[in-house]
């Protein structure tokens, strides 16, 4: 699956085919150690891949305000669900949508508005106590 794009999946196969072949890439990763899993949004709407990851490790929600989420992927053709959506409004939307499921699956969270990618490792470090 190296090179493919989640793009791709969604326009050539459809969403349904794609959430299935993320739960097998969970599966295939679960036990694998040391391991950082990068999973898309739709990832944790799946129970049995919420089990999978939390039977593996810790599952860390970075969270961002929708403005600054947007200002993330505005530019970006490989988010799927956001194609034909991408504003802010629409950002918002999902991810209230989605909040019950990023809540009840995290075990910590952190805050990434204003952070570089450093700050943030650092700090996924820290509250996962490496």
């Amino acid at each position: 699956m190296r090179g493919w794009r989640s793009r791709i999946f969604f326009e050539e196969k459809g969403e349904a085919y794609f959430r299935e072949l993320e739960t097998e890439l969970i599966k295939s990763f679960a036990g694998v150690e040391p391991a950082v899993i990068s999973c898309g949004g739709g990832a944790v709407l799946k129970e049995e891949n919420v089990r999978l990851m939390k039977e593996s490790g810790k599952i860390v929600l970075l969270t961002a305000e929708p403005g600054t989420i947007y200002e993330r992927v505005k530019d970006s053709t490989e988010r799927p669900v956001l194609n034909g959506n991408m504003n802010v409004g629409y950002i918002e939307e999902l991810m209230e949508k989605r909040r019950p499921k990023y809540e009840a699956a995290s075990d910590v969270k952190v805050a990434t508005d204003g952070k570089t990618a450093e700050e943030i490792c650092g700090e996924i470090l820290e509250v996962c106590g490496k």
